[in-house]
């Protein structure tokens, strides 16, 4: 694979994908971005980077870009990783989920360090601002629900309310999405009372199941 330390992008208005400058450049060595077309638009990422690409309903044209937030003056850059990228944050990852989920750390971290000690594929993956955990998401084979024959599920999908509306939830839902068809895992499932958001990004109404201890039924979703 060539070292690419800049890119040609087409503009798109349609649709936000992100996906890193690896996924990238094995998308230009396949032939699907091609650096030499007149209609592209340059842009520079390092090769660590996670970069955005706005992608059309055809899945031809594509931009990349960096996005980057503005906070009290300072120009600070979200950063998508997963928990293999930086494996140290494995407690404060845990500590971050528990808070907002309530469910106990320690099933976050039996999670985690399966994922990270390489006994499942099913990943952790996070969105850091300044160092700051303010989004993050996981996949895991049931998220408390009676169908157990419905998964992976991607859970936890949470966005610090300060950081909503930004694109965060959207890349970390494509991203777990990108690299576990990477790894031969399709479909994914993902329960939620929400309608209208996870559309957005691909995912289908599925079907109706019952959560463990939940009086109500809730939505299945499914990302094909």
């Amino acid at each position: 694979m060539a070292t690419i330390s800049e890119v040609t992008a087409m503009y798109s208005p349609d649709g936000i994908q992100w996906m890193s400058a690896k996924v990238i450049k094995g998308m230009m060595d396949k032939g699907i971005v091609k650096e030499n077309d007149p209609a592209f638009l340059r842009c520079i990422y390092e090769g660590s980077e996670i970069i955005q690409v706005r992608q059309c309903r055809q899945r031809k044209i594509l931009e990349i870009c960096e996005r980057k937030s503005v906070m009290g003056g300072k120009r600070m850059k979200n950063n998508f990783i997963t928990l293999r990228d930086r494996p140290e944050l494995i407690d404060r990852a845990a500590a971050w989920f528990h808070e907002k989920w309530h469910v106990p750390t320690e099933a976050y971290l039996k999670c985690m360090r399966a994922y990270l000690d390489r006994e499942t594929e099913y990943g952790w993956y996070l969105c850091l601002n300044d160092e700051k955990i303010i989004g993050g998401l996981g996949v895991i084979e049931n998220d408390f629900h009676d169908r157990k024959d419905l998964a992976p599920n991607v859970c936890a999908v949470y966005t610090e309310e300060n950081f909503r509306c930004q694109g965060v939830a959207g890349m970390l839902l494509n991203m777990a999405v990108d690299d576990m068809r990477a790894r031969g895992i399709t479909p994914l499932y993902l329960v939620t009372d929400h309608i209208g958001f996870y559309e957005r990004y691909g995912w289908e109404f599925l079907c109706m199941v019952q959560g463990d201890g939940e009086p109500e039924m809730t939505r299945m979703y499914i990302h094909r």
